[in-house]
């Protein structure tokens, strides 16, 4: 496979902004966040300092939440059975937990039913909504999946079901298509006027067990608060059992790429407190088996150590395996669970690594065309670890990629974007070819017809994503935030950039410019020779820097060369020393910038 060259987009290194502030910042840093948007004393406050009174919404500006409370209290009066339909992913699980903890301390006959995803695929399916039934469910309540259910949602109303649908993929492009749920926590809705546009699946699930916290209309739920205890016979006090949640929100919202901004930031970073002393012997567990407990979080390691685990298991077993896990309450049971969600995550990265071998090969042709779009089928694929595999492939290609497979009578794909594309709006194009599709404008799923053959599909969609992007760039790029001199790699700066945590999307980890540093030494190092370890200088200045994955794009550099570098600033720890150091992104010879 070819190695391919990045474009550099650098801005000017000519300070414009105030750099006085009253929060201690760098002067480079607070140069960066005015560049995001974000200047002047007050915004400054509110970005660094969340507040949770003032940044987490009121629950009850969704349009249906007064409604959802209001049924949910009528399921309780009568006893209702109550589903719980999860979605099988990090996202799913966590907001499936949270709100069947609440249910439970409410007194609420309550059932969580999470799908398998091989076997039954995405959402909710007519034929489980017919086994509900058949169990006495009279109300579903749907995490993080249901918008796309129109018919699911029809066929439950036939059947007597109630369906609250609490959710944040994209809606129905038709509004005729919307579902006629009982009620719709969903942040983006054409009617809703909810001031938070990016909650995860988990935030829309939380804002539900919100409103039940704090209603103060409907008697039996403000009774069943009044009189829960907990497992030794304390009253719950609810304020903190509110926050105690949080710890699941920060996952998912991470786990599911959310932007870290508005609300979402708040939510994450109170998590992380709630995180760092969690009760949750499972979650505990599962952080002892990743390395991560008694560290303090950080959006890395709830999206390398964390995320990945809970994800596996729905990807090659079942994700009520993560649920029973998120949920144990004596230690023994939750070691053994979090061993062998260990072993499903080893078995994870196994199938991933063969897997993307297979499909990096499919997309040659693709690659060698200079196609718009990567666009593979195989039959004996497996579906849970296909999105993992296309965006490694959209993420070293800045292509968007559609990988297929074969489930039953139909061909099922999953879909990752690139910036500037919209793949939904792909899909809205080609609808007629779909048997269902649904997602985020970044990722999604489909299934064609069954009488659509892959080859009308690649060849009908990939016309629309050529015109998508006809006016997008798509070339592989790296952003840098800043231009900086190598003396300016200091604590001082490494302090500020800590304050910007939690990293992910929309306050993405700042990425630097620095040119004309001479390499003093560089080596390759690694099992395999795959990483790179370098030495800088200029002028009086020196710092180390490496590199992950570089090897082979850097090989032709030497020692006396003199290159640009973007990189991030990071501390390396090594028996309990700290040193700054520099983590190379790319860098070339300063004469072909």
């Amino acid at each position: 496979m070819p190695i391919i060259t990045k474009h550099w987009i650098v801005p000017s290194s000519e300070l414009v902004f105030d750099a006085s502030n009253k929060e201690g910042l760098h002067p480079l840093i607070v140069e960066i966040l005015a560049k995001r948007g974000i200047s002047g004393a007050d915004a400054l406050d509110r970005f660094l300092n969340p507040d949770y009174a003032r940044d987490v919404h009121d629950p009850f500006l969704f349009d249906d939440m007064t409604k959802a409370v209001r049924r949910i209290a009528r399921a309780l009066e009568q006893n209702e059975l109550i589903v719980i339909h999860g979605d099988y992913d990090a996202d799913g699980i966590c907001g499936s937990t949270l709100l069947y903890e609440i249910l439970i301390l409410l007194g609420a006959n309550v059932e969580v039913y999470i799908p398998h995803r091989e076997k039954e695929g995405y959402g909710m399916s007519i034929s489980t909504l017919n086994g509900l039934k058949t169990k006495g469910c009279s109300l579903v309540i749907t995490v993080d999946c249901g918008i796309a259910n129109t018919d699911e949602v029809a066929h439950a109303n036939t059947l007597g079901i109630d369906v609250i649908i609490t959710d944040h993929h994209t809606e129905p492009s038709d509004p005729q298509r919307m579902p006629h749920a009982h009620a719709i926590i969903h942040p983006r809705v054409h009617a809703d006027k909810y001031p938070f546009d990016h909650l995860a699946g988990v935030g829309s699930a939380f804002k539900l067990s919100q409103a039940l916290i704090h209603t103060d209309s409907e008697k039996i739920i403000v009774k069943r608060r009044v009189d829960a205890h907990d497992e030794l016979g304390n009253p719950i006090h609810w304020d903190a059992f509110e926050k105690w949640q949080l710890d699941l929100v920060a996952i998912a919202t991470i786990t599911d790429y959310m932007p870290l901004v508005g609300e979402n930031r708040a939510l994450v970073h109170f998590g992380f407190i709630v995180l760092e002393k969690t009760v949750r012997m499972g979650l505990r567990a599962l952080m002892t088996q990743s390395g991560s407990v008694g560290q303090k979080p950080t959006a890395k390691m709830v999206g390398f150590d964390i995320g990945p685990r809970i994800n596996a298991a729905g990807r090659v077993d079942h994700a009520r395996l993560a649920f029973e896990l998120l949920t144990a309450k004596d230690p023994d049971g939750a070691d053994d669970l979090s061993k062998k969600i260990e072993a499903t995550n080893i078995l994870r990265r196994k199938i991933s690594t063969k897997l993307a071998e297979e499909a990096e090969e499919a997309v040659l042709s693709d690659l060698e065309s200079d196609n718009s779009i990567l666009c593979a089928y195989n039959p004996t694929w497996p579906m849970g670890v296909l999105g993992l595999v296309a965006g490694k492939l959209s993420s070293k290609y800045s292509k968007p990629v559609i990988l297929c497979t074969k489930k039953g009578a139909l061909i099922e794909g999953t879909s990752r974007s690139v910036p500037g594309l919209n793949i939904m709006e792909a899909f809205h194009r080609i609808s007629d070819l779909l048997h269902h599709y649904g997602g985020h404008g970044a990722a999604a799923g489909m299934a064609l017809h069954e009488a659509v053959e892959f080859e009308v599909f690649r060849e009908t969609i990939t016309p629309h994503i050529t015109d998508l992007l006809s006016s997008t760039d798509t070339r592989p790029s790296i952003h840098a935030d800043i231009s900086i001199a190598l003396s300016d790699v200091s604590w001082d700066l490494v302090k500020s950039i800590g304050r910007l945590e939690p990293f992910g999307q929309q306050n993405a980890k700042p990425i630097f410019h620095i040119s004309q540093v001479v390499i003093e030494l560089i080596s390759p190092i690694g099992k395999t020779g795959q990483h790179v370890r370098a030495t800088f200088s200029q002028g009086a200045t020196k710092r180390r820097a490496i590199g992950f994955s570089l090897a082979k794009q850097v090989e032709a550099l030497k020692s006396g060369d003199i290159v640009d570098v973007l990189c991030e600033i990071d501390i390396n720890e090594w028996n309990g020393q700290q040193e700054l150091q520099i983590s190379i992104l790319d860098m070339r010879l300063s004469q072909e910038i």
